[in-house]
């Protein structure tokens, strides 16, 4: 309740401040954790890495899969975002996020040095280029939702105009994120694994 509470009480926690607290979050725990927590999540081990490496990625399939993996994030966000408790599952879904880069990071910069900096970089891109932006719309007009339709006074948006009209600006919002989506499922399918699989050729 107290969590709600602060939500009602301040209207906006700007959503880059929960990724970096979920990010150095991230960072301490498995920092803190040391070897033990390093090995027990078998995350980019070496065994990872030769799967990754001899692995024959089929485009249209592996297309299907992350795309069924992205829209049903969408969906399931604007699911959430419609209940009362939106605003506060995407603030702890954005930190997540960085919770989980944190320890991506960390445990390839643990296991590979500067290599695993590389390897990090190799697994996001190009595909977040058009991912990152779409999240941040998809979160940020997920808060909004909540807010508009829970706590009129705290949205930012003024409803104007007839509920076709407000549905309408909803539809085109969610379409935006869906097309990034796309195109980042697309690099992530046919582009990411080729670099992926050439950077591993230095491991």
């Amino acid at each position: 309740m107290r969590f709600l509470n602060a939500i009602k009480a301040h209207k906006d926690i700007p959503l880059f401040v929960l990724f970096l607290a979920g990010l150095f979050l991230g960072i301490f725990v498995l920092s803190a954790g040391g070897e033990v927590l390093l090995e027990g999540t078998g995350l980019l081990d070496e065994s990872s890495l030769y799967q990754m490496k001899y692995t024959s990625v089929e485009g249209s399939g592996f297309l299907a899969y992350v795309l069924g993996k992205r829209l049903g994030a969408l969906l399931g966000i604007i699911m959430i975002a419609s209940t009362y408790l939106g605003v506060a599952v995407m603030y702890l879904y954005t930190g997540w996020l960085g919770f989980s880069f944190g320890m991506l990071l960390t445990t390839a910069v643990a296991r590979y040095g500067i290599k695993g900096i590389l390897l990090t970089a190799a697994m996001i891109f190009p595909q977040y280029m058009f991912y990152v932006p779409a999240y941040i719309l998809l979160l940020r007009s997920g808060v909004e939702l909540c807010r508009t339709i829970y706590f009129p006074g705290r949205a930012s948006h003024t409803f104007v105009g007839n509920k076709k009209q407000e549905i309408r600006r909803w539809i085109i919002t969610f379409l935006k994120v869906a097309a990034g989506f796309l195109m980042g499922a697309m690099l992530e399918s046919y582009v990411n694994p080729k670099l992926v699989i050439g950077l591993l050729k230095i491991f």
